[in-house]
C-alpha cells in the first residue's frame, strides 16, 4: 500500500470526523437519532402499499402525531408506487428497527459505490471524494433515500460497454428519482445506445408493471394530484435547480427545453461517461423537486470531470462543487443559494460547449477508456 493511498484514506477519515461531527452536533441529532425526517412517508408507504391510503393525506398525518406529536404535510409520499412494493418488507419491523436497517442500508449503498467504481480513480481517491461531500452527511442524517443512486450509477458506468442491457436496468431503477434523471433518455437516444436502451425500457417496463401492484389502476391520476399538491415541495429558495432561482415559469420553462435540445446535441459526440458527467447536474438543473441531498449524485459527474478534464479551471470547478461549500450556501437562502445554481450551469455550460466543439481528431476531454479496460 503506498504512502499517497494511506494519505487519502487518513485526509477522508478526518474528514468525515470532522464534518459528521459538525453536522451531528449542530444539525439536529435528536431527529437524526429518533428518524423524525424523510424516511416517515417510506415507512408508512411501506404498511400502506396496494391500499387506497398510498397517496391519500391521512395516513402520514394519523403516523406522525401518533408517533412524535406534531405532523408536517410535506411528509408524504412522492415516489411512483413500485417503489413502496420495493418497500414492503419494512413493515415487519417496528419503526425504529426498520429505520436502524434503513441507516444501515444506505450506508452499504456507499460503501458499494467506493467499491463499484470504475473510474481510473483509485479506491482511495474515490474515498476521499466521498468524504468530503457534504450531501452525503445530510442525505444520511435525514434518512433521504437519494443514496441508493451512487452505486446504481456506478453500475450503469461499469458496465455500459460489456454488459449494456446491466447498465440499462440499473439506469430504470434510479427512477425511485426519476426527475433528476430527465437527460438520461436524451443521453441514449444522442447516442443510439440502444443496446443500454433496451435494458432501460425493460427495467422501466417491469417497474410500470409493479406500480400498479402498489398503487392499484388509479395510481396515475393519485400520483398526479399528489404532485400537483404545493405542500410537498416546500422551501423552493433552498432548491438547488432552475425552479429555485424563482424566475418567472415561462423564462424557466424556456431555459429548461433550452437545455434539453442543447444536450441532445452534445451529447451526440461526447463518450458515454462524458454524457453522463452532464446528464447528472443537468437532471438536477430541470428537476422541479430537489434539495441539497439530492446533489449526491454529482459526486460520480465531478469525479468524471476531474478525470477527463484537461482544462484546469473545470477540475478546480469540480473540487470546488465536491466541497461543503457549496451545500452550505445553498441552504443559507438567496443570494448565497445562487452559488450552486451558478456553478453547475458553469458545469454544465463547459461539458456542452465542449462537445459540440468536439471532432474526430481533437477535443479537451478525453474519451472515456472502456468499463471492460477499467474493470
Amino acid at each position: 500500500m503506498s504512502g499517497d493511498f494511506k494519505a487519502k484514506i487518513v485526509i477522508g477519515c478526518v474528514a468525515i470526523l470532522a464534518i459528521g461531527g459538525m453536522l451531528f452536533s449542530v444539525g439536529g441529532r435528536e431527529r437524526a437519532l429518533a428518524g423524525v425526517n424523510d424516511f416517515i412517508p417510506l415507512y408508512v408507504a411501506a404498511t400502506t402499499v396496494g391500499t387506497d391510503g398510498l397517496y391519500a393525506v391521512e395516513p402520514y398525518m394519523d403516523f406522525q402525531n401518533e408517533h412524535f406529536g406534531a405532523a408536517g404535510e410535506s411528509l408524504r409520499f412522492t415516489r411512483l408506487p413500485y417503489y413502496s412494493v420495493l418497500l414492503a418488507p419494512l413493515r415487519l419491523l417496528d419503526y425504529p428497527a426498520a429505520y436502524a436497517l434503513w441507516s444501515l442500508l444506505r450506508l452499504a449503498a456507499v460503501v458499494a459505490f467506493v467499491w463499484l467504481w470504475t473510474g481510473a480513480q483509485s479506491k482511495a481517491d474515490t474515498f476521499l471524494f466521498v468524504a468530503i461531500s457534504m450531501p452525503i452527511y445530510m442525505a444520511l442524517m435525514t434518512g433521504q433515500d437519494t443514496l441508493l443512486l451512487l452505486p446504481l450509477l456506478a453500475l450503469a458506468l461499469r458496465y455500459e460497454a460489456t454488459r449494456p442491457f446491466v447498465a440499462g436496468v440499473a439506469l430504470s431503477l434510479c427512477s425511485i428519482k426519476f426527475h433528476l434523471f430527465t437527460l438520461i433518455p436524451v443521453l441514449l437516444i444522442a447516442q443510439r445506445r440502444w443496446d443500454i436502451g433496451k435494458g432501460f425500457l425493460a427495467g422501466g417496463g417491469a417497474l410500470v408493471a409493479l406500480s400498479f401492484v402498489g398503487g392499484g389502476w388509479t395510481w396515475p391520476a393519485d400520483y398526479l394530484h399528489t404532485l400537483l399538491d404545493d405542500s410537498v415541495h416546500p422551501g423552493p429558495k433552498v432548491m438547488p435547480n432552475l425552479h429555485g432561482l424563482e424566475m418567472p415559469f415561462p423564462v424557466e420553462l424556456g431555459l429548461c427545453v433550452s437545455i434539453a435540445v442543447t444536450s441532445w446535441f452534445a451529447m451526440r459526440r461526447m463518450s458515454f461517461d462524458v454524457g453522463l458527467a452532464a446528464a447528472l447536474p443537468g437532471g438536477i438543473l430541470l428537476s422541479y423537486h430537489s434539495y441539497v441531498m439530492d446533489t449526491v449524485i454529482l459526486v460520480p459527474a465531478l469525479m468524471i470531470v476531474m478525470l477527463r478534464a484537461e482544462a484546469h479551471w473545470m477540475r478546480l470547478a469540480a473540487v470546488i462543487l465536491l466541497s461543503p461549500m457549496p451545500a452550505l450556501l445553498l441552504l443559507s437562502g438567496p443570494p448565497e443559494s445562487y452559488v450552486m445554481q451558478a456553478g453547475l450551469l458553469l458545469l454544465l455550460g463547459s461539458l456542452l460547449y465542449t462537445g459540440l466543439r468536439r471532432d474526430e481528431a481533437s477535443h479537451s476531454l478525453q474519451p472515456a477508456e472502456s468499463s471492460a479496460e477499467a474493470a
